[in-house]
């Protein structure tokens, strides 16, 4: 079986080289999976010593900590006692996850892993990867089955669960932070339109031509089909679309109604207005080249961040600005707040654990993920470390006890165990006190939409096997011509525009679009967000 799957993996390599890693992830198969999996055993109940002693391996993402090995030993401390089992636990670096996580799925050393839509959760499913959860899931975690019941649809790939999601719609709507000091002291808008910002960004510029408004790059090739200069997210502010792919966008308030942008005069204003921009000095003619740092709002390298924000950061950012710059201000608003209500959590498919098709143990998997997520000592165990060695509470709040300016030996969800919170369970750090205030606006949005608190945009992933050369031809022509003229870098755009479409049609760019738009329209349809 080993040896099948591996073959099939060669495929699935090749194509998410195409894929990348967000947005809307390549699928090369809509056949449903092979039912080729171990037949479910009847799991057994009480204390561990009524189990079968099993090691499974637990690979998650993002470098790990420091006392990694230390929390391990405590977790399977418990688990021993619980279940009778041990897990490795494997944090691959950022720099090599995507190559040790596809190897470790071929050699088949791997039981459990964390899985994502932007980690080609589709196309991992589709192709074998990840086993069929329908029949054992219900039977070997009930209680986690339970708790996770109303988001299972959301999981299905071709009518089948691969994955439990976590316990936490995290609201990650787009939106911006910006310097709310300066606004105050400048007596400037807040910048919660496009004529505001304009405004905003001019009255900085006028005060302090020597600081920089906006440090925004192009948007990484092959990462996604839709907007290729990071700046253009503001137009979010504007419109309650939706950004899909190839120039259509979509009505969040009614997905049936496709939007074609490229081909709209709101798309050539919209590219004016950024080439007014450029031209007005409010980003470098370098742009597209620039490398960006991770934190420019907090490094005074960006007044205003438009692009990836989104209540999280938003709140992660205030600790360190407070500590560098105890006199700045930090504002956040989701785009949603302002263009008519397209706000929604994280789809069910943003963090999720799915457990490898060749796990001998499929069964114990599933109760360990039970365990550690239902269970509050253990999920506070796996996520925040040993209280008193690794965190304190102080009146209810997390504070890490690592020295000041040292490294902490394990950080705040020091796995990156994201697929596996439980909003019951998780412990409110200091800055969480913003992050609440935000969520709880947003949450008062989404549940007044047409689909209260749905997530549609991510739940949709393309399938390009039928017409991989025409997509790779077209995002070539997206990136030398696109770009230049979202970031306001040609002289004429209206004429630029004409010669990027004729270019992106040459390459292939409707035949994309019919396939694209033929399959967002299935998903509505399977979804019943037609309706």
């Amino acid at each position: 079986m080993k040896k099948a799957f591996a073959l099939t993996l060669v495929l699935v390599i090749v194509l998410s080289l195409f894929a990348g890693c967000g947005g809307n992830s390549g699928t090369p198969s809509t056949n449903t999976p092979s039912t080729n999996k171990p037949a479910p055993s009847t799991p057994s109940t009480g204390s561990g010593s009524d189990l079968e002693y099993v090691e499974l391996n637990f690979l998650l993402l993002g470098d790990p900590p420091t006392d990694g090995k230390v929390v391990e030993d405590a977790i399977n401390e418990k688990l021993m006692e619980k279940l009778n089992c041990k897990i490795t636990i494997q944090n691959p670096t950022w720099t090599d996850w995507q190559s040790k996580y596809q190897n470790e799925l071929i050699a088949g050393t791997v039981d459990m892993l964390y899985t994502a839509s932007w980690g080609n959760y589709v196309l991992y499913s589709n192709e074998g990867a990840f086993l069929e959860l329908d029949d054992i899931f219900p039977t070997a975690a009930p209680d986690l089955y339970k708790a996770v019941e109303s988001q299972l649809d959301m999981m299905r790939v071709a009518g089948t669960i691969y994955a439990v999601p976590n316990l936490w719609p995290e609201y990650e709507c787009k939106g911006m932070m910006y310097r709310e000091d300066l606004r105050k002291n400048l007596n400037l808008p807040v910048p919660n339109s496009l004529e505001n910002l304009e405004e905003y960004l001019l009255g900085i510029q006028a005060a302090d031509p020597d600081q920089i408004l906006i440090s925004y790059g192009y948007v990484e090739p092959g990462s996604t089909v839709g907007n290729y200069f990071s700046m253009f997210d503001v137009f979010n502010i504007k419109y309650d679309w939706i950004s899909l792919g190839y120039g259509y966008w979509f009505s969040y308030a009614n997905p049936t109604v496709t939007v074609d942008y490229w081909y709209s005069q709101e798309f050539i204003d919209d590219c004016k207005l950024m080439k007014k921009w450029a031209d007005l000095g409010f980003w470098s003619r370098s742009v597209l080249s620039d490398v960006v740092p991770e934190f420019p709002v907090e490094l005074g390298i960006m007044v205003a961040h438009v692009a990836g924000q989104n209540p999280n950061k938003y709140s992660e950012a205030i600790p360190r600005i407070l500590k560098d710059h105890p006199d700045w201000e930090v504002e956040y608003f989701a785009y949603g707040e302002y263009n008519g209500g397209s706000v929604y959590p994280a789809h069910a498919r943003q963090n999720a654990t799915a457990i490898a098709r060749t796990c001998e143990n499929p069964e114990r998997a599933l109760m360990v993920l039970e365990y550690i997520m239902l269970d509050e000592e253990m999920h506070n165990l796996f996520h925040y470390g040993i209280e008193g060695v690794h965190y304190e509470l102080r009146d209810g709040i997390y504070y890490n006890l690592s020295p000041s300016g040292a490294t902490e030996a394990f950080k705040y969800e020091g796995y990156n165990s994201w697929n596996l919170r439980n909003g019951d369970f998780k412990l409110p750090r200091p800055s969480d006190g913003v992050f609440n205030e935000v969520s709880a606006r947003l949450d008062a949005i989404a549940a007044k939409t047409k689909f209260p608190r749905t997530n549609i945009e991510s739940g949709f992933q393309e399938n390009y096997t039928d017409y991989a050369a025409e997509r790779t031809a077209v995002m070539s022509v997206m990136s030398e011509y696109l770009a230049p003229i979202q970031a306001g870098l040609v002289s004429d755009v209206e004429a630029a525009i004409t010669d990027f479409l004729k270019r992106a049609e040459d390459a292939g760019l409707q035949k994309c679009r019919e396939n694209y738009e033929a399959q967002f329209k299935a998903y509505l349809a399977e979804f019943g967000y037609d309706k």
